[in-house]
């Protein structure tokens, strides 16, 4: 998979980009080496490969105090820290009654994991704590998300769909002849909506899910294995 991607990033004129959950440091972790841009904690923050630079008559990225010294552009000024200090008590008490689940702690989010715990009776606790926090937390401006086998909480102005407006305002000049999104999430419905909408005059916009499902996207693949076989044929387009 890493090999498929540096294959692909190293094509010219041609960005590549990684979207996820995790944070900052994993991704950079995990593609090292590999001039892809990133995107991190579904949307808050983002980070643009190098190649961008060989782009011509491209938007210059926020500036100041949202991006810092390695590249970040962070899409939320503020969050006041005691959402967090809500939160937090309510995943300990589930975590404490649902053998198997544990508590990711990133830069902004809060995710709740039951992957590893009884399917049951995980997905029944999961079902109640997303009550309990709808509950306490409907005076703030966040999000509160069933992801895979996941509940997460996080920001409400910023999504997947968010950050990939901002990445595509600062690619504003640049020709866009081929524009191609997989995803297999929730989260990613809304990429495929902006992406139909705000780029239909793109000659070639391709938006794809991973599994038949009711969807926004144009496409579908049927598994991960044809998402690789596909991208593999695109990096030997050269």
């Amino acid at each position: 998979t890493l090999r498929t991607l540096r294959r692909l990033a190293e094509l010219p004129r041609t960005l590549v980009y990684v979207v996820s959950g995790r944070i900052r440091a994993h991704m950079e972790r995990w593609f090292e080496g590999i001039d892809v841009g990133l995107v991190a904690e579904h949307g808050l923050f983002y980070r643009h490969p190098q190649a961008v630079g060989q782009l011509q008559g491209l938007t210059q990225g926020p500036q100041g105090p949202m991006q810092d010294a390695d590249g970040w552009t962070c899409l939320v000024e503020h969050t006041d820290p005691q959402w967090r200090e809500t939160v937090l008590p309510l995943f300990q008490h589930y975590t404490e009654r649902t053998p198997g689940s544990f508590i990711e702690e990133k830069e902004v989010d809060l995710t709740w994991h039951y992957r590893n715990t009884d399917p049951e009776f995980g997905l029944w606790q999961a079902n109640e704590l997303k009550i309990n926090l709808e509950r306490v937390l409907s005076h703030w401006p966040l999000t509160i998300v069933n992801g895979n086998k996941t509940v997460e909480v996080r920001p409400s102005q910023v999504d997947k769909a968010y950050a990939l407006r901002a990445i595509i305002g600062n690619l504003a000049g640049a020709q866009l002849d081929f524009v191609m999104s997989i995803g297999d999430g929730r989260g990613d419905e809304n990429v495929f909506a902006f992406l139909n909408t705000e780029l239909k005059a793109t000659q070639e916009l391709i938006t794809c899910t991973v599994g038949r499902k009711s969807t926004q996207a144009k496409y579908f693949l049927p598994n991960v294995d044809s998402v690789l076989a596909i991208l593999s044929k695109l990096a030997d387009s050269s």
